[in-house]
């Protein structure tokens, strides 16, 4: 490879470089899921200890939000994506050669710094596009991230099942890898100054912060909901087995993947298209309550009416996505990683929430009384958005 090749890049970073960098953080969590058991059995340590491999990864993700949005609104998207992305290398590594169960979760917390590709990769859509092409590109991308918590399980399950846990890994270490050279090589600098002294928590103050973030919030705890007590339900109503249980359950999935190709599309506003999203939703879980009201067979009869929740979250978040980050155009990386961070607390919150609640003999009724009310939130912070939008440009 001749020396031109390795030259840094200073130019911004493709559309498939940001998707990889964006992709790598859902795999990075879910991949390693089925391992689970042998990692445990491995180090001779209990299942809920390893378990905070998964529950501790997420507490960390929101830590790591909040301090690399606002670092790469000071320092630049490049250096900080660099960073993470060696630091990742480095503890995939640690987690690979790890001799006991301390240093193996160490390591896996030090892995949370991958979620900084999602929201560096966000800011930098920003960056490029401003306010009008965010929410397509930021769509573009997720409809990539959509496939990784399908394919991930399950190719790290065949890793596991083939070469043991410690394979999976090993794979991470060739993805942080390959994502460093790739970012040294494709992803310039698109910050174009510094950020103001507007602390990140300084957001906080931004109406027109608040509504988008908190409509992305509960919209991602919407499905958080249905993928906690989806499978209580399903077993005990319908006895379903897993496999039938893991294509209903996708469902959600191609739905959102859908909407996120609508909005790549799409020439409404992200706000409007907000709104259009929690309606989508609100009517999906409205369709799966009449069935369960009139006592309709079948399990894809009670589940079809999903599609209309994971298509709404592909119309919402986005679009929500694109809305914050318009709110405070200096501070993208902040307003990514704060926003970002808010949505893991909430989701983990509303997860446990969904646990203690539902029980195995009315499990369908729990989930989608969550559901009503969760979703109901996300269309009035939506509507709120759209209100301060439009009197923002009224103002002018």
């Amino acid at each position: 490879m001749s020396g031109h090749m390795l030259t840094p890049a200073t130019t911004p970073p493709r559309l498939i470089t940001l998707i990889l960098l964006s992709g790598a953080a859902p795999l990075t969590l879910n991949m390693s899921l089925p391992s689970l058991a042998h990692i445990a059995e491995d180090f001779d340590a209990s299942y809920a200890l390893v378990s905070l491999s998964i529950s501790g990864y997420l507490a960390m993700t929101a830590v790591v939000q909040l301090i690399a949005g606002p670092l790469s609104d000071r320092l630049g998207r490049r250096p900080v994506m660099l960073f993470v992305l060696s630091l990742f290398t480095l503890a995939s590594i640690g987690c690979t050669l790890a001799p006991n169960v301390t240093l193996f979760l160490i390591f896996r917390m030090l892995q949370a710094g991958m979620i900084s590709g999602y929201a560096i990769s966000l800011a930098v859509t920003r960056d490029i596009l401003g306010d009008s092409g965010a929410a397509k590109r930021i769509a573009q991308i997720g409809m990539a991230m959509a496939i990784v918590p399908m394919v991930g399980p399950v190719f790290g399950g065949m890793l596991d099942t083939l070469f043991g846990w410690r394979s999976g890994f090993m794979l991470y270490t060739a993805i942080g890898i390959g994502l460093l050279i790739l970012a040294y090589l494709d992803m310039g600098e698109t910050r174009a100054h510094a950020a103001t002294r507007l602390p990140a928590l300084g957001l906080l103050k931004l109406p027109a912060f608040w509504a988008p973030t908190i409509s992305v919030a509960f919209s991602v705890g919407g499905f958080f909901t249905f993928v906690s007590i989806a499978p209580l339900a399903a077993t005990n109503a319908y006895g379903l087995n897993g496999a039938e249980l893991g294509v209903l359950i996708g469902s959600i999935t191609i739905g959102f993947a859908i909407g996120n190709w609508i909005v790549s599309r799409a020439r409404r506003a992200p706000e409007v298209l907000m709104v259009m999203g929690r309606i989508s939703t609100c009517v999906g879980i409205a369709l799966s309550t009449l069935v369960l009201i009139t006592g309709l067979p079948g399990a894809i009869t009670f589940f079809a009416p999903m599609l209309l929740v994971g298509f709404g979250n592909g119309l919402t978040i986005p679009s929500a996505n694109a809305s914050l980050l318009a709110a405070a155009p200096g501070r993208a990386g902040g307003a990514a990683g704060l926003s970002g961070a808010m949505t893991v607390g909430a989701g983990a919150a509303i997860t446990g929430l969904a646990g203690a609640l539902a029980s195995p003999e009315t499990a369908r009724a729990d989930m989608l009384a969550m559901m009503t009310v969760i979703s109901a939130i996300a269309l009035l912070a939506a509507l709120a958005n759209l209100r301060i939008v439009r009197r923002h440009r009224a103002a002018g």
